[in-house]
C-alpha cells in the first residue's frame, strides 16, 4: 500500500509538472477585447474558487433574450479572450453569455494552474456564484466549450448545475483517458494514474464526461474533427459515437479533415496548423520574429457549424 501511494505521488508530481505556470496568451498573437466589438456590453463579475479570485464578464448586446444564458468555458492557453470571436457571436444571438478565466488563467489569480482538475473546482465556485447571481435567476442555463472546456462543458452535465444543452468542441472525456492517449504505457497502468488523480483532487480528478453523457437525458453536440492530434479523435469523439450510439440525446458532428479547431473553416485552421509547427513555431521561444503573420486567415468560424450550434440550442 506505501509502494503504491508513493507511486502514486511521483507520477502525481510528473503530471503537474507542464501545468507549474500561469496561461495568460501568447504575446504574439492577437485576441479581440470587449472594446473590439461595438455596442457589445460587458459586465465584469468576480467569485472566489479556493484561495483565488477569478474573474470573467457577462457578455451581451442590448436585445439580448432575458430568457437564456450560456456559459462559455475555454481552453487552455490564453483565457477566454482566446474565444472572444465565437463569444460575440453567441452574444449577437441574443444571449446573456457568461466568461470566466480559470484558476492562473489570463484575468484570474493564482500562481500556477497544478492540473487540468483545478478547473473543476473552479466550475463549481462559479455555478454556486451563478446561483446567487440575480442576473442569472429563472433563465434557461445552456454551456458550450472548446478542448479543456470542452471537458468543462461535459462535466457541468452534473445535475445539480441545472444546465438543459451541452454543446463540446473537442471535448475529452477525463484527465486519465487523456493521459492514456499520449502515453500508451499508462493504459496498464491506469489504476496508478487514478491513484495520482484521487490523491491530488480527489473525486474532482475521476470526473469523465463519457460517463456523464451514459447517464444523463440532456441534450449534448460533440463537435471534432477526425484529424484532432490534440484531443485524439479515436480516443475521444469515435469512441464516443461507438459507446453512445444508443443515446437519442447525444448528437455529433464531425468534420472530415478538420483537427482541434472544427469549427474555423479549413483554411484558417491549415493555416494556424502550418505557423503552429516546427522548432521555430509561433509559440516558440524561439521563434522567427521576423515571420509573417496573417492575422486575417486566423480564427475565421465556420458559419455552418456556428450555425448547426445555434440551431441545436434553439431547438
Amino acid at each position: 500500500m506505501i509502494t503504491y501511494l508513493l507511486l502514486c505521488l511521483i507520477l502525481g508530481y510528473f503530471f503537474k509538472k507542464p501545468f507549474r505556470q500561469r496561461f495568460d496568451g501568447y504575446p504574439n498573437l492577437p485576441y479581440f477585447h470587449p472594446d473590439d466589438f461595438p455596442s457589445l456590453a460587458a459586465e465584469p463579475f468576480s467569485f472566489r474558487s479556493g484561495r483565488y479570485l477569478l474573474r470573467g464578464y457577462r457578455y451581451h448586446y442590448a436585445d439580448f433574450d432575458p430568457t437564456k444564458l450560456i456559459v462559455f468555458f475555454h481552453g487552455i492557453g490564453a483565457g477566454h479572450y482566446a474565444y472572444s470571436v465565437e463569444i460575440e457571436y453567441l452574444a449577437r444571438q441574443g444571449y446573456l453569455v457568461y466568461a470566466y478565466d480559470y484558476t492562473a488563467c489570463g484575468l484570474s489569480e493564482g500562481p500556477y494552474l497544478n492540473g487540468f482538475s483545478t478547473a473543476i473546482r473552479d466550475q463549481r465556485a462559479f455555478f454556486s456564484f451563478l446561483d446567487r447571481d440575480p442576473l442569472a435567476a429563472g433563465k434557461t442555463r445552456y454551456a458550450i466549450g472548446h478542448s479543456w472546456g470542452g471537458f468543462l462543458a461535459l462535466a457541468s452535465l452534473e445535475k445539480g448545475y441545472g444546465v438543459k444543452k451541452v454543446v463540446s468542441i473537442s471535448g475529452f472525456d477525463s484527465v486519465i483517458s487523456l493521459a492514456a492517449s499520449f502515453y500508451p504505457k499508462m493504459k496498464s497502468g491506469l489504476f496508478l494514474v487514478k491513484g495520482s488523480q484521487w490523491l491530488t483532487y480527489g473525486k474532482d480528478g475521476l470526473v469523465s464526461g463519457l460517463e456523464l453523457m451514459k447517464k444523463t437525458a440532456t441534450p449534448v453536440l460533440y463537435i471534432q474533427g477526425d484529424e484532432d492530434k490534440s484531443i485524439p479523435y479515436q480516443e475521444n469523439g469515435l469512441r464516443f459515437q461507438q459507446e453512445l450510439r444508443d443515446r437519442p440525446n447525444i448528437h455529433f458532428l464531425i468534420r472530415k479533415g478538420l483537427g482541434h479547431q472544427p469549427y474555423w473553416t479549413l483554411d484558417s485552421e491549415k493555416y494556424f496548423e502550418g505557423i503552429s509547427e516546427g522548432p521555430r513555431n509561433v509559440f516558440s521561444l524561439d521563434r522567427d520574429l521576423d515571420a509573417k503573420i496573417d492575422f486575417a486567415r486566423i480564427s475565421q468560424d465556420d458559419p455552418l457549424v456556428m450555425k448547426a450550434i445555434i440551431d441545436f440550442l434553439s431547438a
